[in-house]
């Protein structure tokens, strides 16, 4: 049940992020990333933190909070 929600949310990250699921199963392999992404530390740390939030409320919370940050 885990590894569902795992690629449920990884799912749902490479639709926000709009690259390839396949980006985020595959470390190092961050070509389709553009390049500030790829060139910000925290990118992955942050994509590994959201897999593990499981509420879907707490999931659109963070990403209205990372949106809003990233408008700001």
């Amino acid at each position: 049940m885990a590894d569902d929600r795992t690629r449920a949310a990884l799912h749902q990250i490479a639709e926000i992020l709009s690259v390839p699921v396949s980006v985020l199963h595959s470390p190092g392999q961050s070509s389709s990333l553009t390049p500030s992404a790829r060139e910000i530390p925290e990118t992955l740390e942050l994509l590994e933190a959201f897999t593990r939030v499981t509420d879907p409320k707490m999931r659109h919370a963070c990403i209205e909070f990372v949106r809003k940050a990233g408008s700001a």
